[in-house]
């Protein structure tokens, strides 16, 4: 049986390290099924970026901390090949915020999975508007606790 690709965010990954949230504890918790936790090259890209020209110090330091999570633990990810054209460290540029979104539309378009194979962690309203009728969302709720929509 194929396992549920979920499609982890620039921002979403940020924050649940910021708010401390224990990612892998709360997946299993809400998770009953096969998972893969799929991490594009564009929100690498964007993570790389952040972390080197981030406007605060904060944020260029939990960008820097995210991409040290996933490096740490990286045989609990997947690392695709690139969907927009974009190779994994390709550096993003000031104008570019969008590309890990724009990204993250085209995996789940052009995934062939069925709408319920492929869930999308993010915070993004633009996004999830963009793909409300085509995947489930992982979003954060009371600051530490992650539900599934």
């Amino acid at each position: 049986m194929a396992s549920t690709k979920i499609v982890l965010d620039t921002n979403f990954l940020i924050c649940c390290l910021k708010q401390r949230i224990a990612l892998f504890d709360e997946l299993d918790r809400i998770c009953d099924f096969a998972y893969e936790l799929v991490v594009l090259p564009e929100v690498r890209a964007e993570l790389e970026f952040l972390s080197r020209h981030g406007e605060k110090l904060r944020d260029r330091e939990a960008a820097m901390l995210v991409l040290n999570f996933l490096q740490q633990y990286h045989d609990k990810f997947s690392f695709p090949s690139s969907i927009g054209g974009r190779e994994a460290g390709e550096n993003i540029q000031g104008g570019e915020w969008r590309e890990a979104d724009k990204a993250i539309v085209a995996y789940v378009e052009t995934s062939g999975e069925s709408p319920g194979k492929i869930i999308v962690a993010t915070l993004d309203k633009e996004l999830k508007e963009k793909l409300k009728s085509k995947v489930r969302f992982l979003v954060i709720r009371e600051g530490t606790k992650l539900e599934l929509l």
